[in-house]
């Protein structure tokens, strides 16, 4: 079973602040997050629907993170962990928001929330981009992924 997430401020306030949405919030954020993860949906090839994904998130089954400055909301990813035969991994897709170096840092609160539940690695979707910027957070590019419409 997964621990409770509770609702607390992870980072300091001189920047952006780090709050894991608890089933008990999800409706009074979502309104303000859902524009972001939309974004962030535009480069999902399809696979999620905004709907899917907050499905998702009232199960329990995906979690909701969003990074606030100055008491507004800047970003929010969403996360699952996805159980293989052989490991356990934190997977983070759905992260948009805005100024991407003054929230990049609550990715640290996420990566040690998943190694507290249990996986043994984090991996991310996401445009080419996040390469660079995920590399000082120990992200190496694995393989590429490719697509042909059938």
């Amino acid at each position: 079973m997964r621990k409770q997430i509770e609702l607390t401020a992870m980072l300091s306030m001189d920047k952006a602040v780090l709050h894991p949405i608890t089933n008990e919030h999800l409706d009074k954020v979502w309104d303000l997050a859902a524009p972001l993860v939309s974004r962030a949906l535009d480069y999902s090839d399809g696979k999620y629907s905004l709907e899917a994904i907050y499905e998702a998130l009232a199960a329990r089954d995906m979690q909701l993170w969003v990074a606030t400055l100055d008491h507004e909301l800047i970003a929010c990813c969403v996360t699952e962990i996805t159980i293989y035969p052989n490991k356990k991994v934190l997977t983070i897709f759905a992260s948009a928001g805005l100024n991407l170096d003054s929230w990049l840092d609550c990715l640290t609160p996420i990566l040690h929330w998943g190694k507290s539940q249990g996986c043994q690695a984090s991996e991310v979707y996401g445009r080419p981009g996040w390469e660079r910027k995920l590399a000082r957070f120990g992200f190496e590019k694995i393989h590429t992924v490719l697509r042909a419409r059938l």
